[in-house]
């Protein structure tokens, strides 16, 4: 499963490409729409389909978030806790927490 974000500009662009996504690309899974304030728009998508990162640029919106977020219910991860995750800053030395 793949967990995509993307801010629109305006209501107009989420909703061609949503459109794009259902009915072009033909994607099955979750997608949320919600409003960001000043006009934005954020698109919450959770893809059964991975989605190339040309088909992404192509619907016109600022990427958020893109995780490949496999479905691990012996860890108890859900797409959403996955996705919190990746959003997570990334230390600049490229280190992860110390064992």
């Amino acid at each position: 499963m793949q967990q995509v974000i993307l801010d629109f500009d305006t209501e107009h662009d989420l909703r061609e490409a949503a459109k794009k996504l259902w009915d072009g690309y033909k994607v099955t899974g979750e997608m949320a729409i919600r409003p960001l304030g000043n006009g934005r728009w954020r698109l919450e998508l959770s893809s059964e389909k991975e989605l190339r990162d040309s088909t992404l640029e192509k619907l016109n919106g600022q990427r958020v978030v893109a995780d490949r977020a496999a479905s691990h219910k012996d860890e108890g991860n859900t797409g959403a806790e996955a996705a919190a995750a990746a959003a997570a800053p990334v230390p600049a030395n490229g280190e992860g927490e110390e064992a």
